[in-house]
């Protein structure tokens, strides 16, 4: 089948909502500096009445999503798949990201309201994520068009897809599609509280499936049980094509056969880390599919990365595509 698309990825379709706060809320609703914490909607609520008075900014978001966006931005014909609700916050996801020229296979679900992330960010930069799943976790593997997986290039998943049951069943699910029809598979470990969690699944699904990987230094350890970012990165690459750690200031790594590359962070003034990880896959996976040499790929996202960190949020409006095809 001819490959018309680049990227579909399958995710928790979330509304990011950006608040600004000091340590001390973050102490009042008792979330860990620097971590992701799954929230019931109770709590959610609660939050959204507490910070209401600030007007948060409302952006489409979910680590794949927002690793989606950025593919979009620079050209890249994507698909996003998710569940939202019938509200406001589902209209809105839907309207934007069509606006970005993103093809939405969003189902609306009845019983839920679309998913929220909290995006706490620190006077430090740092951000905390409080996330209530809604209708998100309701995604169905009956959901999945197994054509729009067929004709795209690369499937790019999430450690986030390990959750719930039914949300792992699709990934799998979506994996074998993709394998069976010589889809590339890019899967994004997301985060070290979840790789401690959900280990074992996660080790089966990258040695059976997984052609790309991209993890952080906190989450390479957590993942292969190695301190050394180096160390930890070929193990990952013993079992993939390329392996990519992610060294935030320190730049990044990137190995695949024989070949290691130490690509540097550009500098860039931090106002919100939010992305910064997603936007990286994003101008990897797009230098990638533009047969880039590594080395570029690697440059490319991190110049991403840096442009979405010096902004509130992970949504980048501006178009991109001049300034990365100046970079060498």
């Amino acid at each position: 089948m001819d490959k018309e698309l680049d990227v579909i990825s399958i995710e928790n379709t979330l509304m990011d909502i950006l608040i600004q706060v000091d340590d001390a809320h973050l102490a009042e609703f008792n979330l860990k500096k620097g971590s992701f914490h799954l929230i019931e909607e109770e709590k959610a609520n609660q939050i959204l009445q507490k910070f209401e008075h600030q007007k948060p900014k409302l952006t489409p978001a979910g680590s794949g999503a927002n690793t989606i966006m950025g593919i979009a931005n620079l050209g890249g014909k994507c698909i996003l798949v998710g569940r939202v609700g019938k509200d406001p916050h589902g209209n809105m996801y839907e309207d934007i990201i069509t606006k970005d020229k993103i093809h939405p296979r969003l189902i609306r679900c009845d019983k839920s309201g679309t998913g929220r992330c909290f995006s706490f960010i620190t006077p430090d930069a740092e951000r905390t994520f409080a996330v209530h799943l809604g209708a998100a976790v309701n995604l169905e593997k009956e959901n999945i068009l197994d054509e729009d997986i067929k004709k795209s290039k690369i499937l790019h998943l999430t450690g986030y897809m390990l959750e719930s049951p039914n949300l792992r069943e699709i990934a799998v699910h979506a994996m074998e599609v993709a394998k069976e029809n010589e889809v590339i598979i890019s899967m994004d470990l997301a985060d070290a509280h979840l790789i401690r969690r959900c280990k074992e699944d996660l080790w089966s699904m990258v040695k059976k499936y997984v052609n790309i990987i991209f993890v952080n230094e906190g989450e390479a350890e957590a993942f292969t049980d190695e301190k050394d970012p180096l160390d930890a990165l070929k193990r990952l690459a013993a079992h993939c094509d390329i392996a990519i750690v992610k060294l935030g200031p320190k730049g990044s790594l990137i190995k695949s056969k024989n070949e290691i590359f130490h690509i540097q962070a550009y500098k860039t003034k931090v106002i919100d880390t939010t992305g910064a990880g997603d936007l990286y896959a994003a101008g990897f996976l797009w230098s990638y599919l533009q047969k880039k040499p590594l080395e570029l790929c690697g440059k490319i996202g991190s110049f991403l990365a840096a442009r979405v960190i010096s902004q509130i949020g992970a949504r980048i409006e501006q178009s991109m595509i001049d300034l990365v095809n100046k970079i060498e």
